[in-house]
């Protein structure tokens, strides 16, 4: 839908006397894919890269927290999150036809995960790009460890033991992906 709008828009753009109409937007909106471990500092990346681009930012995370609380049953939990992701992304392609930016805080742990992510900002006729936190395992760990004894309204709780178990199902991304490094350590990337 997004790409017969856009369609419209360019051909109305270039009629004679090159005139277009009030509110159509020419450029393609792109959706920022944040991946990384918990503890690497994707929402802190996530909400400033948010504010920079002026992009609706999604974080699971945060939804988790407000339908479920800070620590959902375990057995749960995965039900829990394919549905909040379900619904993140109904709001990602609802935003993007819009033409607005939107951030996707969702760590994008595995590799069939970001093939998946990829097909569907595609089909919504979006532009995307990944973003890659670089964090070592122990700044993570001592992050998460401190995050949870805080326990901010937004985050969720997580102690060594679900740390360690969900390190084992992390991928990293590998070198034929098309991403941009970013320090997990000082929150930085020049090409933002």
């Amino acid at each position: 839908m997004f790409g017969e709008v856009k369609d419209a828009a360019c051909r109305l753009e270039n009629r004679p006397g090159g005139v277009r109409p009030r509110g159509v937007r020419l450029t393609m909106a792109t959706v920022h894919l944040i991946h990384g471990f918990i503890g690497s500092g994707k929402t802190t990346f996530a909400r400033r890269l948010a504010a920079r681009k002026n992009a609706v930012r999604i974080s699971p995370d945060e939804w988790m927290v407000v339908l479920y609380g800070h620590n959902p049953p375990a057995t749960e939990f995965p039900t829990y999150l394919q549905g909040i992701q379900k619904l993140g992304w109904r709001l990602c392609e609802q935003v993007v036809g819009t033409g607005t930016d939107v951030v996707l805080d969702y760590g994008f742990w595995t590799l069939e995960s970001r093939r998946d992510a990829r097909r569907r900002v595609t089909s919504y006729g979006a532009e995307q790009q990944f973003y890659s936190m670089r964090c070592d395992e122990a700044t993570m760990l001592q992050r998460t460890l401190d995050r949870s004894r805080e326990l901010p309204d937004d985050a969720l709780f997580i102690d060594e033991n679900a740390f360690r178990e969900l390190f084992r199902n992390f991928e990293p991304m590998v070198s034929d992906e098309r991403f941009i490094i970013v320090d997990g350590l000082s929150q930085t990337s020049e090409d933002l």
